[in-house]
């Protein structure tokens, strides 16, 4: 939402999270142009043993021990 209160995006399910960065970023710049913010976080490391899924999403046989 912007600062007059507009949607300014909407996004179901994972996935646009730079083109979410960016316009948050923006946002944050429109309602405060002396706003320092930071450098945005690029990349990142999927957690061990997981294959790139994230276990909050994904509940597999390896995690069936959760489920008794």
């Amino acid at each position: 939402m912007d600062k007059h209160g507009n949607v300014r995006q909407i996004v179901e399910g994972e996935g646009s999270y730079a083109e979410t960065e960016k316009l948050v970023r923006e946002l944050l710049v429109d309602a405060n142009t002396e706003v320092n913010l930071p450098e945005p976080v690029e990349g990142g490391e999927a957690a061990g043993g997981t294959k790139g899924r994230n276990p909050e999403t994904y509940l597999g046989t390896a995690r069936a021990e959760y489920t008794k």
